[in-house]
């Protein structure tokens, strides 16, 4: 029963890094994005 309690301490603490790391990944990707953009209207 312990093992259930430490999994959800872990979830817990890897939930904001993923969370971070999937915010990174959507601001580079909008960024590339953006750059597409502008090198296709230039």
């Amino acid at each position: 029963m312990g093992s259930s309690d430490a999994d959800l301490a872990l979830i817990k603490q890897i939930q904001p890094v993923v969370s971070g790391i999937g915010g990174v990944l959507a601001g580079v990707g909008a960024l590339l994005g953006l750059i597409g953009a502008l090198a296709t209207f230039s």
